[in-house]
């Protein structure tokens, strides 16, 4: 029916999954310190609190870096500046995997000036090959799955490159027919519906 159709995987769905995988990480090292805590509770025995230069717990740090790893650098503020510094140093993996995440998001920044989708997909299918096989040495079980996705999927993901486009637009129109669907009770008589359809949408 679209000749000139093409699956676009979106670019926002792809940024959410990776970031994600991100947040696996802090969660995982957050599971490990309340671990320590049941331990040393089963034990009976006192859990020594460290607490950092921001006045952060462990726990806390864990917690509250939870916002900072959705955004870029350069948006954090000075005091969640001062926690990434923490975070990164005492857990080298989250800041691993964090970067790692910056770097995609940086690949799907689109070449300023006159480029052709072909030149602009062969630059951006060479480096994110390079990037694949990057995330993978990380041998972070998490940072390995973001490879996985962006391997499986390249082909769809690349596509985002022929126009900048997403599937806003198509996701958009689908909403709409099915609350469409459910106000009429259905579609039992088919081509009436789709007569309905095409004087409601033009």
């Amino acid at each position: 029916a679209f000749m000139n159709a093409y699956h676009v995987i979106d670019k926002f769905h792809v940024i959410k999954n990776i970031i994600e995988q991100l947040q696996s990480v802090r969660i995982r090292y957050r599971q490990q310190e309340l671990a320590l805590r049941r331990k040393a509770k089963q034990k009976k025995e006192s859990f020594p609190e460290v607490c950092f230069s921001n006045g952060d717990t462990t726990l806390q740090l864990l917690a509250r870096s939870r916002g900072l790893l959705f955004l870029l650098p350069n948006q954090w503020s000075i005091q969640q500046k001062q926690r990434a510094e923490i975070l990164f140093e005492l857990y080298p993996e989250i800041k691993t995997a964090y970067h790692c995440v910056l770097k995609i998001r940086q690949w799907f920044t689109a070449p300023k000036g006159k480029s052709t989708y072909k030149k602009t997909r062969e630059e951006k299918q060479y480096k994110i090959k390079q990037l694949i096989d990057e995330l993978k040495q990380t041998a972070i079980e998490e940072v390995e799955n973001i490879a996985y996705l962006i391997e499986k999927n390249s082909a769809q993901i690349l596509h985002y490159f022929i126009a900048k486009e997403t599937n806003a637009k198509a996701e958009a129109l689908n909403q709409n027919l099915q609350r469409f669907i459910n106000v009429n009770y259905g579609a039992r008589n088919t081509d009436f519906f789709l007569y309905r359809v095409k004087v409601h949408f033009t």
